[in-house]
Order: C-alpha cells, then sequence, then structure tokens
C-alpha cells in the first residue's frame, strides 16, 4: 500500500516537471533532468515521511503532490537566471499590493478551516466516546463473556475454567518474546433495583464485583485512588464486620439520598430453571466514592454499586459472568488484535470443556451414554458424525446406538385423540357438559365427546390440586396459588385464573361458587358468579370466616345443605372440626358442629364403570353420548371399554408424566440407529406393549405430530402404520424413560417429529469389549473436549477498546461528513471569493503584466509567476486555516456541549489533533491552487496591445478551442450517463440524477452549438456578424441555463422515465447547486438584454439605474462570481431551515405515534423481566392514583431470526402483546391491510389474536437515499410471508404475514415485529419488557402533580399532568421490582429538542459562508470605487450630485448582493418543496415553507451588506471633481 501511495506522489511530482520543463528555454540535458526528476523525489520523499507519521494516504499524496508542485517552480529558479527574475517579480508583487495578498489570505483560510474544524468535530467525537471507553474499561482490552440465547442470561464462568484460561493465557508470548498479556481479572455484573431507607429507589442500577485470578497481576486502578480502596479491600472488611459491605457512586448516594453507614436493599431477577425468579439481598454502605478511576465502570456519572466477589456469589450465586485481560501493549487497530485473536482463542479451546458445553456422560448398564443438557438437548449431526468416524480410533472394539427422542403432542387412534391426561395418576372421571372430564393431582382437563378436542390444565409450578368442583360443563379447581376455570364448550380457552389467594375447599352450583381461600390465620369465603360463559368469574362479595382451624391443615371439605346453608369440614392431626356457615352479601355466620364429618363417599361413584380392564376400580364414569362405552381409570391411562362385550375400546394416556431426578417429561417416540437399531420403515411405527390391549394391525391409522413441531405452529400432522414385527428394543441409557416410550419410528422419521435437523441425535449409547467403563469414558470425555471450542461455547472474544475505537471512528466520520457537507457551501462560497479577488488582482495588474510580456516574459513565465505567488499566499492560507479550524471547532464543541447538557446527556469533550490541522492545511491548499492554476492559465492568455491600450480585450471572431471542448464534454456526460442508466436500470444508485444529468448535458451541448459553434461558422463577417459573435457567450449561457432550470423543474406527470425514479436527497443537492449557479447566470445574461431590449423602445431606466446597471452588466463574470457567493450560502440555510421545519412539524407526531392512547411505559429486559402483572390496584399505589388509570397492556420480548427466503436472514426484535392492547388502540399504524379490518383497532385485534400475523416497524420500508431500494431491516410488503426462526433451534420456523406497518416515530421508539403474545411467549421464549399504562383522558388532577409539564399536540394539559402525577408514584412504587418508569412523551421530546440543537449548529455553521460573502461583495465595491475614481470625477463635473453617486452604487450593490440573496432564497423554497414531496409529505406533514428562515437570512443579509459597503460608498461620494480628473493625467 505505501509504495502505491509513494508511487501516486511521485508521478503527479513528475507530471509537474514535465509541464515546468515545457515552458523553459536554453534546456540541457542535466538540467532538463533535475526539471523533471526533482519534483518527482521531492513528492514521493514528502509522502513517505508524512506516511511515516501516521497521516493518511489521500493526505500523504495531496501533500506530497503540492511539495512535487513548489519543487517545479522552485528549481527552474535555481537553473535558469530568467525564472529566477520571474520569482523575485512574484515577491515584489506580494509586497507592492499587501491588501489584494490579505483578501486572497483570508478567502483561502476559510476553505482550510471550514474542512479542518470538520475533521476537529469528529476528533471531539472520538475524545468523547474515547473518555467513556477509558473510564469504564480502564485497563481493560479484551473481555471473554457470553449470554444464554434461550434465557438472555450472561453464561457464568467456573472458577476452574478461569484458573486454566488465566495460566495460559499471562504464559502467551508476541514475535518479540515478550508477554502478550499484563493482567487478568474475573468481573460479575447484573442489572438490579436498589432502595435506600429512606424509601427513595431506583429500578436499575449496575451492581459490580470483580477480582484477581490468583497470583495473576491486576493492573486496573483502586476505586477510590486517594485511599487505594479496591474490591479486594471490600471483601476483607465484608469477612471483618460479618455485613456484605459496598462502595456506591457519589451519584448513586444522591439519588437514594444515602451516606455511608446505610442499609440498601436489593432486588434482582434470574433464570432458574426456565422460570424468572427474583431474588432479594442487602448490603451495607462502606464509603461513598466519585464515579471515576476503578468506580466509573459503569459509565462516568452514572449510578453504581461494588462488592467484593465474596459478597456478590454469596448473594446472586457462584461465578464471573466475563474475564478481563489486560494487554502488555493496547491493540491501535482491528489488524493487532487479529494477530492475537487465534492464540488466545486456541487457550479457550483447551480449557472449555465439553461438560461446560453441556454434555453428560452417564453410565448405561455397563455402557456410556452421551446427551447434552442444555439448549434443546441433542447432539448436532456434525458432531455425531465426526464421532461416528472417529469411534474406532477411541476403542476398536466399540459399537454406538444412537438415539433420538421425538416429543409427541398429538396420538390419534383411528381419528381419536388419545394423549389428552393431565396426570397420570387419575383420581376423579366425570362426565359433564358433554365432556369427559379427567381429574389428578398435577392438573386436570376434558375430551369433548370423549374423543373430541381435548383441553389440559397443569397446576402452577408444579404445585397439586386441593379442591375442585365441576357442575354443568363448568370445572373449577383450587390450588396454593389460586383458582382456575374451565368451560367444557370452549376448549381452546384453557384454564382462566380467578384468584391468585390459596384455596382450600370449593362448592360449585349453576350460578358459581363459594370457595374457602386466603391464609390459615384469616381465611375468607368468597362467592364467585357466572355471568357470560368464556368471561373470567366476578366476585360478588367475600368475607372473613371468622373460625381458628386446625394447623397443620390436612383437608377442607365444603358441602352444601338444602337449606341453604354449609358445612365446613377441616381435618388435623386429630380428626375433623365442623362448622355450619350462613353466608350471603350481608357477611358470614359460623356455628361449632360436633361429631359431624363429611359424607362424601371414599368409592367410586359408578362402581360397574370402574370395573373395567386394566383399571385399578377408582373411578369410572358411562360416556354420556355413548351408553354402551365406560371409562376408567388404571395406574397410568384411562380406558374405554364396551359395557357390552368387555373389550378395551379406546385408551387415553397422559401427555407427560413425573419421572425422579427429571420433573414432568413428555410422552415420546424414540429411534434407534447403529448397533441396535431396529428395521422400521420411515412411514411405521412399532408401538409400545401399553397399546396391546387394542390389538392393532397394519389397517389401523395412526396420526401423530410432533411436540416441537406444534409449538413452533406446525400443526401438520402424518401418517403412521403400525408395524407388526415382533421385535425388542435396547433401552441403554434411557431405561428410566421406559414407561413415557410410545413406540418406535425410523431415525428420520423421529428427527421430523422432533423438528430437528437431519442427523441430529439426543444420545449416543457406546459398548466396548477392550475397554473398561472408566477407560472408556475417559478416552470419549476426552474426545469431546477437543471438539468443545471456544465457538460452541456461547462465549466470545471481544478487543473492547478496538470495537469502542471502531464505533467512535464510523460515527465521528458521519458527523465530520455532516459537516463537511454543509460546510462544503461555505467552502464554495471562499473558492469564490478567491477567484473574485484573483480576478480583481488579475485586472488591477493587468497593464503590468502587459508591459512584462511586451518586454520579452513569455506565458509561461507569467503562469510560473502567478502560480509562485498563489503557491506563497496557499501554503500560509493552509497552515493558518488549519489552525483557525481548531478555534472554530472548539466554537462547535461548546454549542454540542449546550445541546447535550440540555437533554441529560453526557459532556461533548473537546480535542483536535495535528492530522486534522495538516488535512485542513492540504486540503485549503490543494483546493486554492486548484483555483490560482485555473486564474493563472487565464490571465497568461490576455491580448497585450489590448491591456497596454487599456481596452477591454474583444472576443475573438474565430471559436476558441474551448468551446469544441466544452461541446464534447456535455455530449460525453449524457453519454456516460445513459450507458450507466441503460445498463443499472431504473432501480439503480442515483438513476434519477443519471437521467436529468442526460438532459443537462444535452442541453449545454445544444445551447453551445445553436447559439455559438453554428452562428460563428455561418458568420459572413462585418460589424454585425461581429456584434452576433460578441453575444454569442452571453445567449448560449443564458439559455443552457434557462434550460437547466426548466428540466431539473419539469413535472414527473409528462417525464415517465422520472416519474420512475426514486428520490434521493444527493441527487437533490448536486441538482439543487447547479440550479442556484443556473439562476445566477440568468440572472446575469437575460437581465442587460432585458435591458436593452427596453431600451430600444425608450423604456431605458433612469441615469441612477443605468450608473448602478452599468458595471455589473460590463462586467458579467464577477458579477456572477459575487451572486453565487450569496446565493449558494443562502439556499442552504433556506434548504437547512425548510427540513429543520419538517422534522419538527414530523416529529412533533412522534409523540402520538409512539403513545397511542399510553402515557406511561414500565420497562426492564429480557434478562430482568417486568413482573407486576397488569393490575394497578396491586402495584402499592394509593387507590386514587389507580383510579386514575384507565388501561394497562403488557408486551413481551424475543429475539428471532427473520428469513424472507431471498435475502440473507437477520436477527431481530419480535414483541408480543394481547387483546389489552388492542382494545386500546395500539399504536398508530401508518398501512395496513385493508382486508383484516377497516380501522386500527380491528387490524390490532386480528394480529393479536391470529398467529399468522404480524404488523412491522417502520424500517422495513425505508428506503435508501440513492436508489429508493429497501435498506430496512428486510424489503417486505404487505400480505408477504416470511418465517421467524428462533436462534436456539435454526431447524424450525414459523410462517407470518405482513398485517402493516407503524408510524415512523416506531424506528426509535418501538422497533421489532410485533404479534400475538401467546406465539411469543410459548414458541420464542419471549419475556415481558414493556407495561404500557394508559391514564384516563378526563381525569382529576391532584395537588402533588407536576405543574410543569410538556403538552404536545393530541392530549389535554389536565391529562398530561395526571400522567405525569401517576408516572411519579409508579416510579416510588415499583423502584424495588427493578422496573423503569419514564413517560413516553418525555423520551420522544428529549430526541427531538436533541436533533433540533444539532440542525441548530448546522444553521450557524452555514453562517460562515455569509460572512464570506460580506467579505466579498465589500471588496468588490471598494475596488470599484478605486478603479472608478476618474469616472466619479467626471460624473461630479458634468453636474451629477454626491447623492446620486451613492445611490448608483448602493443600486449597483442591491443588485449584487440582493439578487444573490433573492435567488439563494427562492431556489432553496423550490427545492424544499420538492424534497418536502418526497420525504415528508408521505409521512403525514402538511407542507411549511421556511418564510422564517429565508426572511432572516435574506434580510439580514441585506442589513449586513449595507453595513459592509457603507464606507466605500462614503469615501466615493467625497471624491473631489479636481482630484479625479487628476488621475487621468
Amino acid at each position: 500500500m505505501l509504495g502505491i501511495v509513494i508511487g501516486l506522489a511521485g508521478t503527479a511530482g513528475l507530471i509537474f516537471g514535465v509541464f515546468a520543463l515545457l515552458g523553459l528555454r536554453d534546456r540541457t540535458a542535466w538540467s532538463s533532468l533535475l526539471v523533471v526528476i526533482g519534483p518527482a523525489l521531492d513528492a514521493a520523499l514528502t509522502t513517505w515521511l508524512l506516511a511515516w507519521l501516521g497521516l493518511g494516504p489521500v493526505l500523504s499524496v495531496l501533500a506530497g503532490a503540492m511539495v512535487g508542485l513548489a519543487s517545479s517552480l522552485v528549481i527552474p529558479t535555481v537553473l535558469w537566471p530568467r525564472r529566477a527574475l520571474v520569482g523575485r517579480l512574484a515577491v515584489r508583487s506580494l509586497r507592492a499590493r499587501p491588501k489584494q495578498a490579505a483578501l486572497l489570505l483570508v478567502a483561502l483560510v476559510v476553505t482550510s478551516s471550514i474542512v479542518s474544524s470538520s475533521l476537529v468535530v469528529g476528533d471531539s467525537l472520538d475524545a468523547t466516546v474515547g473518555r467513556q471507553v477509558d473510564a469504564v474499561w480502564t485497563e481493560t482490552d479484551v473481555v471473554l463473556s457470553g449470554r444464554d440465547p434461550g434465557t438472555a442470561q450472561p453464561i457464568l464462568l467456573e472458577a476452574g475454567f478461569i484458573a486454566d484460561v488465566a495460566a495460559e493465557a499471562m504464559a502467551l508470548m508476541d514475535s518479540d518474546g515478550a508477554v502478550m498479556f499484563d493482567g487478568i481479572k474475573a468481573t460479575r455484573a447484573l442489572s438490579t433495583a436498589i432502595e435506600g431507607p429512606t424509601g427513595r429507589a431506583l429500578p436499575s442500577v449496575g451492581w459490580y464485583a470483580q477480582e484477581a485470578v490468583g497470583n495473576h497481576p491486576d493492573p486496573w486502578p483502586p476505586l477510590e485512588t486517594r485511599n487505594g480502596l479496591t474490591y479486594a479491600t471490600l471483601g476483607l472488611l465484608s469477612n471483618a464486620t460479618g455485613r456484605h459491605e459496598a462502595a456506591i457512586t457519589q451519584e448513586l448516594a444522591e439519588e437514594l439520598e444515602v451516606d455511608a453507614g446505610a442499609l440498601l436493599n436489593l432486588s434482582w431477577t434470574a433464570v432458574e430453571d426456565g422460570r424468572v425468579v427474583r431474588h432479594r439481598g442487602v448490603v451495607h454502605v462502606h464509603v461513598v466514592v466519585p464515579s471515576d478511576a476503578g468506580a466509573a465502570i459503569g459509565g462516568l456519572g452514572q449510578p453504581a454499586l461494588m462488592t467484593s466477589m465474596g459478597s456478590f456469589e454469596a448473594l446472586a450465586g457462584e461465578g464471573a459472568s466475563s474475564l478481563h485481560l489486560s494487554a502488555r501493549v493496547p491493540y491501535e487497530d482491528r489488524a493487532a488484535w487479529n494477530a492475537v485473536e487465534d492464540s488466545l482463542a486456541s487457550v479457550i479451546d483447551v480449557a472449555w470443556t465439553a461438560r461446560m458445553d453441556g454434555l453428560v456422560f452417564e453410565p448405561a448398564s455397563g455402557a456410556l451414554a452421551v446427551a447434552r443438557e442444555s439448549g434443546l438437548g441433542r447432539l448436532e449431526a456434525s458432531l455425531v458424525n465426526a464421532f461416528r468416524d472417529n469411534l474406532s480410533t477411541l476403542s476398536s472394539g466399540a459399537s454406538m446406538s444412537e438415539l433420538i427422542q421425538a416429543p409427541i403432542e398429538v396420538l390419534e387412534l383411528n381419528a381419536h385423540r388419545s394423549l389428552v391426561l393431565a396426570d397420570a395418576d387419575i383420581t376423579d372421571l366425570q362426565w359433564s357438559g358433554g365432556a369427559l372430564w379427567h381429574v389428578g393431582m398435577a392438573g386436570a382437563g376434558f375430551q369433548i365427546g370423549g374423543s373430541g378436542t381435548p383441553a389440559l390444565w397443569y397446576v402452577p409450578e408444579g404445585e397439586l390440586l386441593d379442591a375442585y368442583a365441576i357442575v354443568d360443563g363448568t370445572g373449577w379447581f383450587g390450588h396454593e396459588n389460586g383458582l382456575h376455570v374451565m368451560w367444557a364448550n370452549l376448549p381452546s380457552e384453557g384454564a382462566a385464573r380467578v384468584s391468585k389467594d390459596s384455596v382450600h375447599a370449593l362448592s360449585a352450583d349453576e350460578v358459581g361458587l363459594l370457595a374457602i381461600e386466603g391464609n390459615l390465620s384469616g381465611l375468607n369465603v368468597t362467592r364467585y358468579v357466572l355471568s357470560v360463559v368464556g368471561e373470567d368469574p366476578r366476585p360478588v362479595y367475600s368475607h372473613s370466616v371468622g373460625l381458628d382451624v386446625p394447623d397443620p391443615l390436612l383437608n377442607m371439605v365444603i358441602e352444601a345443605e338444602d337449606n341453604g346453608t354449609y358445612l365446613l369440614f377441616a381435618e388435623g392431626l386429630f380428626g375433623w372440626q365442623t362448622h355450619r356457615l350462613q353466608v350471603d352479601a350481608a357477611g358470614v355466620q359460623a356455628w361449632r358442629m360436633d361429631d359431624v364429618a363429611p359424607s362424601t363417599s371414599t368409592g367410586p361413584k359408578d362402581k360397574n364403570a370402574s370395573e373395567g380392564p386394566g383399571c385399578d376400580g377408582t373411578t369410572g364414569v358411562v360416556d354420556g353420548a355413548n351408553m354402551t362405552l365406560a371409562w376408567c381409570a388404571g395406574s397410568d391411562r384411562v380406558v374405554g371399554w364396551s359395557l357390552d362385550t368387555g373389550e378395551v375400546v379406546e385408551l387415553r394416556l397422559p401427555k407427560a408424566a413425573e419421572i425422579d431426578g427429571l420433573g414432568r417429561v413428555p410422552v415420546l417416540f424414540l429411534a434407534v440407529s447403529g448397533a441396535d437399531g431396529l428395521a422400521v420403515g420411515e412411514d411405521e411405527v412399532m408401538l409400545s406393549g401399553t397399546f396391546d390391549v387394542l390389538n392393532m394391525t397394519g389397517s389401523d391409522e395412526v396420526w401423530v405430530a410432533g411436540t416441537v413441531p406444534w409449538t413452533w405452529g406446525d400443526s401438520q400432522r402424518s401418517r403412521l402404520n403400525v408395524s407388526t414385527a415382533n421385535s425388542s428394543v435396547n433401552l441403554t441409557g434411557v431405561e428410566e424413560l421406559e414407561q413415557l416410550i410410545l413406540g418406535v419410528v425410523h431415525p428420520n422419521t423421529a428427527a421430523r417429529l422432533a423438528g430437528a435437523s437431519e442427523g441430529d441425535r439426543s444420545m449416543v449409547v457406546i459398548e466396548s469389549r477392550e475397554l473398561s467403563y472408566d477407560a472408556l469414558l475417559g478416552a470419549v470425555e476426552a474426545w469431546f473436549d477437543d471438539m468443545a471450542t471456544l465457538d460452541s461455547s456461547g462465549l466470545g472474544l471481544t478487543p473492547v477498546r478496538v470495537e469502542a475505537a471502531e464505533q467512535a471512528e464510523a460515527s465521528s466520520g458521519v458527523l465530520s461528513g455532516m459537516f463537511l457537507v454543509f460546510g462544503g457551501f461555505t467552502i464554495a462560497a471562499g473558492v469564490l471569493l478567491a477567484v473574485t479577488v484573483v480576478v480583481l488582482l488579475a485586472e488591477a495588474r493587468r497593464k503590468e503584466l502587459a508591459t512584462l510580456r511586451a518586454v520579452g516574459l513569455t506565458r509561461a513565465d507569467a503562469r510560473s509567476a502567478a502560480l509562485m505567488e498563489g503557491l506563497m499566499i496557499a501554503s500560509v492560507a493552509g497552515v493558518l486555516g488549519g489552525l483557525l479550524g481548531v478555534v472554530l471547532g472548539r466554537a462547535v464543541a461548546l454549542g454540542f456541549t449546550s445541546a447535550f447538557s440540555a437533554v441529560g446527556a453526557t459532556t461533548f469533550t473537546f480535542a483536535w489533533s495535528w492530522s486534522s490541522v495538516v488535512a485542513g492545511a492540504v486540503w485549503g491548499t490543494v483546493i486554492a491552487m486548484t483555483t490560482l492554476g485555473a486564474s493563472a492559465q487565464w490571465s497568461s492568455r490576455l491580448d497585450v496591445l489590448h491591456a497596454l491600450r487599456g481596452v477591454r480585450t474583444r472576443m475573438p471572431e474565430s471559436l476558441p478551442w474551448p468551446v469544441f471542448v466544452a461541446v464534447a464534454a456535455a455530449f460525453g456526460l449524457s453519454g456516460v450517463a445513459a450507458v450507466s442508466l441503460v445498463f443499472g436500470g431504473l432501480d439503480a444508485p442515483f438513476a434519477r440524477l443519471r437521467w436529468l444529468l442526460i438532459g443537462d448535458g444535452l442541453i449545454i451541448a445544444l445551447s453551445l452549438i445553436g447559439l455559438w459553434v453554428i452562428p460563428a461558422l455561418r458568420s459572413t463577417g462585418g460589424a454585425k456578424g461581429a456584434a452576433r459573435i460578441r453575444n454569442a457567450p452571453s445567449r448560449a449561457a443564458g439559455t443552457a441555463s434557462l434550460g437547466l432550470l426548466v428540466w431539473s423543474w419539469w413535472p414527473e406527470a409528462l417525464d415517465p422515465i422520472r416519474a420512475q425514479t426514486a428520490f434521493d436527497e444527493v441527487s437533490m443537492l448536486v441538482l439543487g447547486l447547479l440550479q442556484v449557479l443556473a439562476g445566477v447566470i440568468v440572472l446575469v445574461t437575460v437581465i442587460p438584454r432585458a435591458l436593452r431590449a427596453l431600451a430600444a423602445r425608450g423604456r431605458s431606466p433612469r441615469l441612477v439605474g443605468r450608473l448602478a446597471l452599468a458595471h455589473p452588466v460590463a462586467q458579467p463574470f464577477r458579477t456572477a462570481v459575487v451572486m453565487s457567493m450569496f446565493a449558494v450560502t443562502v439556499f442552504a440555510v433556506v434548504v437547512l431551515g425548510g427540513y429543520t421545519t419538517s422534522f419538527a412539524a414530523v416529529s412533533g407526531d412522534f409523540v402520538e405515534e409512539s403513545e397511542g392512547d399510553f402515557e406511561i411505559l414500565l420497562s426492564g429486559s429480557r434478562s430482568a423481566p417486568v413482573e407486576v402483572g397488569t393490575d394497578p390496584a396491586t402495584w402499592g399505589l394509593a387507590p386514587q392514583q389507580v383510579e386514575r388509570i384507565d388501561a394497562v397492556a403488557a408486551v413481551s420480548r424475543a429475539v428471532v431470526v427473520l428469513d424472507d427466503g431471498l435475502n440473507d436472514p437477520v436477527p431481530y426484535v419480535l414483541r408480543g402483546a394481547d387483546e389489552t392492547f388492542a382494545d386500546h388502540g395500539g399504536l398508530p399504524l401508518h398501512l395496513w391491510d385493508e382486508a383484516l379490518g377497516g380501522t386500527e383497532e380491528e387490524v390490532w385485534s386480528r394480529v393479536l389474536t391470529d398467529d399468522e400475523w404480524v404488523i412491522l416497524d417502520a424500517s422495513f420500508g425505508l428506503e435508501a437515499t440513492t436508489d429508493g431500494a429497501a435498506v430496512g431491516v428486510l424489503p417486505l410488503k404487505l400480505g408477504q410471508e416470511f418465517d421467524l426462526i428462533a436462534p436456539s433451534d435454526p431447524g424450525t420456523a414459523k410462517s407470518v404475514r405482513v398485517a402493516g406497518f407503524l408510524a415512523q416515530s416506531s424506528l426509535a421508539f418501538s422497533p421489532g415485529v410485533w404479534a400475538n403474545q401467546t406465539l411469543v411467549e410459548e414458541r420464542y421464549e419471549g419475556a415481558i419488557t414493556r407495561v404500557y399504562v394508559s391514564v384516563d383522558a378526563s381525569p382529576p388532577v391532584f395537588a402533588e402533580d407536576p405543574d410543569e409539564v410538556d403538552v404536545p399536540p393530541g392530549k389535554a394539559e389536565e391529562e398530561r399532568r395526571a400522567a405525569a402525577g401517576v408516572s411519579n408514584a409508579l416510579d416510588e412504587a415499583l423502584a424495588d421490582e427493578g422496573v423503569l418508569v419514564t413517560l413516553i412523551v418525555d423520551e420522544i421530546l428529549v430526541i427531538q429538542a436533541l436533533v433540533l440543537a444539532i440542525l441548530a449548529i448546522f444553521q450557524a455553521y452555514l453562517a460562515l459562508g455569509l460572512g464570506v460573502g460580506l467579505l466579498g461583495i465589500g471588496v468588490v465595491t471598494a475596488r470599484a470605487v478605486r478603479d472608478r475614481t476618474h469616472v466619479i470625477g467626471l460624473l461630479r463635473a458634468i453636474g451629477v450630485s454626491k447623492q446620486r453617486i451613492g445611490q448608483s452604487l448602493a443600486g449597483e450593490v442591491a443588485w449584487t448582493g440582493g439578487l444573490g440573496l433573492l435567488v439563494g432564497a427562492l431556489i432553496g423554497m423550490m427545492f424544499h418543496v420538492r424534497l418536502h414531496a418526497a420525504l415528508w409529505a408521505d409521512q403525514g406533514a402538511e407542507l411549511a415553507l421556511p418564510w422564517s428562515s429565508a426572511l432572516s437570512v435574506s434580510l439580514g443579509g441585506m442589513v449586513l451588506v449595507s453595513i459592509a459597503v457603507f464606507g466605500p460608498i462614503r469615501s466615493a461620494t467625497r471624491i473631489a471633481p479636481a482630484e479625479a480628473l487628476r488621475s487621468l493625467e
């Protein structure tokens, strides 16, 4: 790379040397060689030096090229006396005209300073991020950590693994023989809620602990540098005091209003056995420390809690969540890290074992069984295949059996659902409401008609059933954690929870239920009434029973009596205790009854039905739909048998069974391959002995569906034929699962039913005739240890500093780029000012240069003199501009600091680097030399005779060659654009720009040909022909510019190709600048023709008007340049002002779009879900606060992979909501499928009750700014189907379709795929991370509610105040639950304010261009007064008053500056209209023209212009006629 850079710079120097040689006379071989080679060597050496110093390749090449240019100018001055004289003339010219040189210097300084300041802003952003990175990571360079994809919990690292990694990592050496790492540390972190002794609490605070590993170095700073407090010190203090000693940051102490010595209550969540469990603990504040040094681990200025690792593990369990390593030499970039990564990864590979990967190795009847406990419990096909291939190397006599377990959801035998039982031990069977009900201690359920749709319910949290009652198809089930109800006519509804209080006894009737519930010390009797089947029963009254019951309570029964009273029986250790209860809405009366026992019979209700074949006689019932069929319970089944023949007709089996040590395990099919494989076809099943009583044959139908695919939404069933082969299955390794195995199938069938990939296995069993079990275990485990690597562990090595630097560089690059884009307008103004000054200097030195040319100075000499002079000024300007850019960057940094501080963000840190200063200097010099080089070439071609006579150079009657170049270039532009458009298509990037450039090129070429080339070729001479030739450039330029304006604004309705191309900001920006320049040219060229036409008709303007327009018309180029300075800057200011106005209008709707009818958001995370429920009455709020809440909706979150089958799958957020969310309106939609509903509420209701549909956020509809192509997550459209895939199980997928898109604000505030909550939680392990809270639309306002609240459109101030009051109450009530409470409106307005503040900074940045324009108009006016001193004297001599002289000059300024301002404002307005139509109209924003920006910049510009030219105009009016006339002498 370095060679290419040096070569490019050397080539540039060589080119400069060749051009320098062409302009020299009296050349010799050695001097010619030196002139050619010298610049190339100088450029190459400069580039090498700058690259060695760390400057980027582009800047190094440009700087080298400038040095090469300087060398090509300096070397000839040493070797040629003539060129030495030219050099002295250049230096003398600068000394003779210091004011003009200073003006040129100022113009060029502006260009350099803009570039430099833009890069300094990027440096400052780098420093801001770097300061945070240094504070958080201190000495950490690499972090080893990971998260379990299923639970989102950190993977905890075992102490042995940490020790092994530390020992090997700290021994790693680099290529120089030095150690790679100089420190290693174990870290534990989690988010916890903290409550102080005053009741103040924070819902989410970082809790950290660190400890050194063994005796390895620990270079990390202490928690507090003043007293050297460390984590180890906290551990010693905890051991000494017997408390968990903690250090907290000052920010946390201030929030909780605590100090050293206080006790803090902690509350955090963890996922245990698939359930989210909340834990609590207490720590003692030992010290309050500043949030710097080691205490800034949570970020500068952030609340944080630090304890020793011992305290952390005592409270939250053992293990470190990450391992931090400190590199001896910090990594400068990704390449440096890549050189180390493989070595460190190899260390992890060796230390990570198969057992850490979730594999288990257990004896199985003398054999060795290998399985996986983590994830879905599968051994991947690649792992099994590799082990199978290497088995012979472990033991030549070993054999392996491969087992696949396929949990079964549906098993239909001859069209009857068989897996319907909630418990293997059935205690009661009943027929009620047209369904067969079954009850067990673990759960209950029913089956419609005895053989139809089933419904199951398990007692929550593995508890046992305490009471039940089934009446008229309604089943009531009570347990320690509450009461549930089921309806026979609503099997799809499952069981609904009625209450959460412990239930002890139930008595049901046709209209409701009487329940004895609550704690034993305070029992209540509650009456529930069924209003509508399917709706949750409501309690009509609840009273305290007021009785003392036995403790412990063995059993409780309540029986209804005929007279309306109830008998309550409570059994204790010494028998039954009986009371008679009179219960009604008024209360409860109780009387003690002696010697009364429950009348409940201990035998089966239908003895005959219960004594069927294979039954135990405990319970039975006759089928209500078929009186010849009876049902009875066996040890692990329910048998359907014929009362006529006594034969078994049907079987009902449990879907799961309790296995000691394993819990509730689903029934399954088994497949065996390998040594003990069975010959079962892919369409066959060998049923277990359980089904022998059915005497099934090959003609019987068996339909089956696997649990995993069923859970994933695949309800397709597979038909299998019953295999009659009489083979036994070797159950080695799965003996304990024998009662769960329904049958044996082919491995491919089992994989399909298990939702597994082909080749996956649940277990492998290895037997060896040569090795003992211990030897076999050692060999097999060692092999699997070798296969367990960093890639399989779920862990990752992260170079935290390198990644932070890359992110900062990307962010700073974007920010710097934005400043360069907007600063580009100011750069353009600076360049135009430089051109103005150069033109003025060239005109002032016209006679001088002509004299030198007359005495022998060649064009090459004149060009060299101009370049030398320009290079000296440009070099100084580059350096000064680079340094000035630092000052300007500082001003911008202050603006960002103010903007960030206003929204509570991190303070913006100002910083700069020499590379940014050098970049500004180099780019400024390059731009300056490009401008000056062009002007030098132009000034060197002056007509010597005309210049000596002091008359203007006339346009030659022959065609200048640049005209043909311009025509060829214009046609070439059109041709290239046309070819690229044809091959790229209308969807290609910048397609609209290409199409417009085709027209632009043709317009320019045809204008030149028609108005210049053809008239010149047809000219026959004479005065008329000469006049036509002289006016040709003006006519051609004016016509071309007018054509460009018309073509740019041509309506899409009349241009089908333009209508098919997408809008993009880049194209519009380029075209906007072209329109500004075209508008200026039209004014400069068309107005003179209009004035001449008026004069011809006798309507010439008054004297003042003629005097005001005479000079601008006579100097069109200078006039156009000055106008452009104003027009470009004003255009940018107006466009940015319009963008700001539109953003403010659109973002004003963000509040309504983001909150809908909700105002408050309770939020958590997948690792710390929101577990407060949806009943605000249970949140600890005051009753008056609860009454102001009218809706609560929980939203679940999961992570899935999206796959549309056309693009690469991408991970994304999946959110799930329920009908409550839909009933309250959900969130506003931008677009939806009207077939799903006519209103947003109907669409939300459909989506949240139908697994087939989802709603997407606005990112799926994003279009690129270059070609309009979709650049969001996936390019999805309404109705399009795509798959949702769980990262933990990529082999299965759920197909969904797009129902609609959320509004634009969803990008920032509610991103994700929104779906049915049940789908998200059950299939994708979603957790509730958001709870939306709505306040009543007309709530009462309390005195303690905040007075000052933001009131954006959509909701009244009273509602906003009430929402703020409820939010404050929730914040206090739920802080201990780890819930973050926010007002949605506040979050949105903070972001809106930050964006608007940044846009305001950009507008201020653009004001520099206006200052440049003011300087330019002042220079031109002053120069005009000086050049026209004698003209002014003549006018005064013939009677023109001072007032009219002043008015004419003011009119000239108004014409030049005023029209420039007007053109910029007008075209900026038109550009804004197009920008609004393309960007904002579809988002519902009304068109609002930026009148304030346009008027303020126009009127303000005119005022400043007046101030700038006041001095020169005043001096002009004071010129005495005699003095002016003497200037003619």
